[in-house]
């Protein structure tokens, strides 16, 4: 995987993608785990180029093959923020505060409250 890592530092998110493709179909068939990373390792390049549903084609094949890894629910979770636009490496509680906030907002408007009191 290394040599896949210098090509996606240069930026050349093809070629990486190429390497880890091969070194796919010559050597995770024997090892899962080493499936699993790979698989992984492609969708974080794949989502790096862009290629938003092959990226989330290679998290979901690592989570057929691993249904707990957890590197794999990251790189899936990440590329479904990026599909909705959303910032992938945003955190979750945020959203949530902010449902909170807008929900206790609503609640003290009707309630008679104005923005002073809140």
């Amino acid at each position: 995987m290394a040599l896949s890592d210098v090509h996606a530092d240069a930026g050349r998110h093809d070629t990486a993608a190429g390497v880890l493709r091969r070194h796919l179909e010559r050597h995770a068939p024997a090892d899962v785990a080493v499936a699993v990373a790979l698989r992984c390792k492609l969708g974080a390049v794949l989502a790096a180029s862009k290629l938003l549903a092959d990226a989330l084609g290679a998290y979901q094949q690592a989570l057929t093959l691993s249904p707990g890894s957890e590197e794999a629910a990251r790189g899936m979770t990440r590329v479904e923020r990026m599909l909705k636009g959303q910032d992938p490496d945003g955190d979750d509680d945020d959203d949530a505060e902010d449902e909170d906030d807008m929900e206790d907002a609503e609640d003290a408007e009707e309630n008679g409250a104005d923005d002073d009191d809140l």
